[in-house]
């Protein structure tokens, strides 16, 4: 400066520093440097490479910990990691070992909901039908004509207030219009049969005012079978088919259905539509959609079904039995009834009188047709009848079968078919 600038020297030394820095007091644990550091330093090693540094060390160690005084020209150090940081340098960085880091790994949990659904994919895809993913958005019409579906007659839908067009104005109240519409689509290109399913939500808003969302599931089938070995041709999927691949989806989950009612949905023909229970939970509906509402020549089946509510049915864990020790015994039973009586009803009560030897009703024909009365329907049952000390005998079962006749005679007015 007094050379090349022409500057005057001082004598001393003038600090133009606002306040004057104070020595700071810090605690160095010879514990957390060896952890941070990966190394293995002693104390005195430590108070060795501070000393170079211009660091006061202190005497006595206490608890492996060492107090250091700082300074005021190292204003850089102010916490116990800037020490540690600068013994490393002091040492080396190079000393410092390359260790990978040490850590439990836990496999992340598929929460219940996620396992639910990838069954329910499995299973439908394995039974042969396709999945299918629609826009949440329907036409004010079809969502006013499908709310009762889910909703009860005091909700109302919702409504975009800025849509995409006026076909796509409202938020869907049920899967089945975008269904209908791949439907539609398939069958314009002479695809058929079709067996289609949708996982996906549904909206409105309840009474409260409240805006409610729901996931559901919805499946339907429709066309003949397809030309196999093992199916009749020139015969089209029907009520039954649909229930059947219901009942076979609930049992991989330890669930019975059950189809106590008819559901009462004005887009449903009334005598082929029942609700879906699980013991005294509504978990949704199945049956054939009314003709005038889907626009389709072909008989269409559906069945949607609250997620919400079959996750709560789930068992909490599969109960597994041992196996029977002893055969089955096998009787039929071919009844005439009302046709307003539902094979449910006839099971049930079968199921009731056969007790406790009776283990299983199966319904396997149902007719209707010129051979009977026109008020009445054929219904034939396959029963189960088993005991878990004995073989049973016809003198066992007898009685109980006639027990069953009569039971059904008192309750349905049945008669038997001859």
């Amino acid at each position: 400066i007094q050379k090349l600038a022409g500057g005057d020297i001082c004598k001393g030394r003038i600090d133009v520093y606002p306040k004057t820095r104070e020595n700071i007091q810090v605690a160095l644990r010879v514990s957390r440097v060896n952890q941070l550091l990966g190394a293995d330093f002693s104390a005195e090693q430590i108070k060795e490479i501070i000393s170079r540094l211009g660091l006061k060390v202190e005497a006595a160690i206490k608890g492996g910990t060492l107090q250091i005084e700082i300074p005021g020209f190292r204003p850089d150090l102010t916490r116990e990691v800037d020490v540690i940081e600068e013994i490393a340098r002091v040492d080396g960085f190079d000393k410092v070992d390359t260790i990978f880091p040490v850590a439990s790994v836990r496999p992340v949990r598929i929460a219940l909901r996620q396992t639910m659904l990838r069954k329910i994919r499995e299973v439908l895809c394995h039974t042969g039908f396709s999945e299918t993913v629609h826009f949440s958005f329907v036409e004010c019409e079809q969502a006013e004509n499908y709310l009762s579906s889910f909703a009860s007659t005091e909700d109302k839908v919702i409504s975009l207030k800025n849509p995409l067009s006026s076909e796509n104005d409202t938020m869907r109240t049920s899967l089945i219009p975008g269904l209908l519409k791949t439907i539609q689509n398939n069958l314009s290109k002479g695809q058929k049969p079709l067996k289609l399913f949708e996982i996906g939500s549904v909206y409105f808003i309840d009474s409260q005012g409240k805006r409610v969302q729901k996931t559901v599931l919805t499946a339907a089938v429709l066309g003949p079978y397809e030309l196999t070995p093992w199916k009749p041709r020139g015969k089209e999927y029907d009520f039954y088919d649909l229930k059947g691949a219901l009942d076979n989806l609930c049992s991989h989950f330890g669930l019975q259905v059950g189809f106590p009612a008819n559901a009462n949905r004005s887009y449903l023909l009334e005598e082929k539509s029942a609700n879906c229970y699980v013991d005294a939970n509504e978990l949704g509906y199945i049956g054939q959609l009314s003709p005038d509402k889907t626009e389709i020549a072909e008989k269409v089946f559906v069945w949607e079904l609250d997620l919400q509510k079959l996750e709560k049915s789930l068992p909490p864990r599969p109960h597994f039995q041992n196996i029977a020790k002893f055969p089955e015994t096998y009787r039929d039973i071919s009844i005439l009834v009302d046709r307003q009586v539902t094979s449910q009803k006839a099971s049930d009560l079968i199921l009731k009188a056969g007790q406790p030897l009776l283990k299983r009703v199966e319904l396997y024909d149902h007719f209707e047709g010129k051979k009977i009365q026109s008020d009445k329907k054929s219904l034939t049952f396959a029963l189960s009848f088993q005991s878990k000390d004995k073989t049973l005998s016809d003198d066992e079962v007898s009685p109980l079968f006639e027990t069953i006749v009569q039971t059904l005679k008192t309750e349905l007015d049945a008669s038997l078919r001859e």
